[in-house]
């Protein structure tokens, strides 16, 4: 309550000092209710993103969605908010009986989700790497060999073959993965790699825990 109290006081006292050049800066930026939707968007995103990161809150949606993402913590409080936004849109469209507005609202909402996706998550994604292969030592030391990052051997079991098999388990940055690629390929053309986006990466080489 009291950072929302802080929040709002702040946000008052900006809107009174620079809010009417700042909204006739704005209007004349663009009549194109498309691409007003998209800048909007992506000012809001950046305001709730800081608020999210920073553990401040707006005391709007983004509270609300702060709350349900404890209780059901599904997807991410971005997605909590803008699912709150968009009832608010549909409701008031019905009510006002202007569905063309729901669709500039609706691309603003997702403008704003993705953004305060970046602001919050940051920059900090990596590829994960699984490995399988019967010559895991080799291939581990090649990657260490050329790469700073750390590499786990995990043991696992093939159910078709019955035989023991190694799974080498790293996360890279995604301008490594090619490098990756190739040495396992140099050396077992055999094995078997998966690749999938790693959102969020935290340890030494990436970003501090």
């Amino acid at each position: 309550m009291l950072r929302a109290i802080i929040t709002t006081a702040t946000l008052s006292a900006f809107t009174n000092l620079f809010g009417i050049k700042f909204f006739d800066f704005l209007q004349g930026m663009t009549s194109n209710p498309l691409l007003a939707s998209l800048y909007g968007g992506i000012l809001q995103g950046i305001g709730i993103g800081l608020f999210i990161k920073f553990e401040m809150s707006s005391g709007g949606t983004e509270l609300l969605g702060r709350i349900t993402y404890h209780i059901l913590p599904v997807s991410s409080i971005a997605f909590h908010a803008a699912f709150f936004d968009g009832l608010v849109v549909i409701i008031g469209a019905i009510a006002l009986k202007n569905p063309e507005n729901i669709l500039y609202a609706l691309i603003l909402i997702l403008a704003n989700a993705k953004v305060n996706d970046l602001i919050v998550l940051g920059l900090n994604k990596a590829k994960l790497c699984y490995i399988i292969t019967t010559k895991a030592e080799t291939i581990a030391d090649s990657l260490i060999h050329h790469s700073p990052r750390g590499i786990t051997l995990l043991c696992g079991e093939g159910m078709y073959s019955k035989t023991e098999k190694d799974i080498l388990l790293t996360c890279v940055k995604n301008y490594q993965i090619q490098n990756l690629k190739d040495s396992v390929k140099n050396i077992d053309e055999n094995a078997f790699v998966i690749v999938s986006e790693a959102t969020e990466v935290y340890g030494k080489g990436f970003k501090k825990i």
